[in-house]
C-alpha cells in the first residue's frame, strides 16, 4: 500500500487510516495504491478542472466543467445568483453589477472580481 501527496510518498504519515495535511491554499493531488487490488490504483476524489473569469464585455465565463456538474454562482455575501447544471461546455452569464462573485462546484470554488 502507498499514499502519494503531490508526488511525494507520505505513506509513513498515515495514522489509523488518516492522512492529515497542513492547510491547503491550492489544488492538491492524492493517490492511494492498494497492493491486493486488481486495478492497482483508485482515484478517491477528483477536483473539478473548472476555470472562471470575466471577459472584456463583462460576462462571467466558466470553462472546463465536467458534464452534469452542478455550478453555483453567489455574491460575496453568499446570496445565490445562479444554479446551473453543466453540459461540459462553456457557461456564459451576463453580470449585472461589478463586484466579487464566487463560482463553486462540489469540489472547487473560485473568486472572480469584476
Amino acid at each position: 500500500n502507498s499514499v502519494m501527496f503531490d508526488g511525494e510518498d507520505v505513506t509513513n504519515q498515515v495514522t489509523d487510516n488518516v492522512l492529515t495535511t497542513s492547510q491547503l491554499y491550492a489544488d492538491a493531488q492524492i493517490s492511494v495504491s492498494f497492493e491486493n487490488s486488481p486495478a492497482g490504483t483508485y482515484v478517491l476524489s477528483q477536483t473539478s478542472p473548472m476555470k472562471a473569469f470575466v471577459d472584456d464585455s463583462g460576462q462571467l465565463c466558466i470553462d472546463d466543467t465536467m458534464g452534469d456538474e452542478q455550478v453555483v454562482v453567489t455574491n460575496v455575501e453568499g446570496q445565490l445568483l445562479h444554479r446551473i447544471t453543466s453540459k461540459g461546455s462553456r457557461i456564459i452569464i451576463p453580470l449585472a453589477a461589478q463586484g466579487i462573485y464566487v463560482v463553486s462546484t462540489k469540489t472547487k470554488s473560485i473568486k472572480v472580481c469584476f
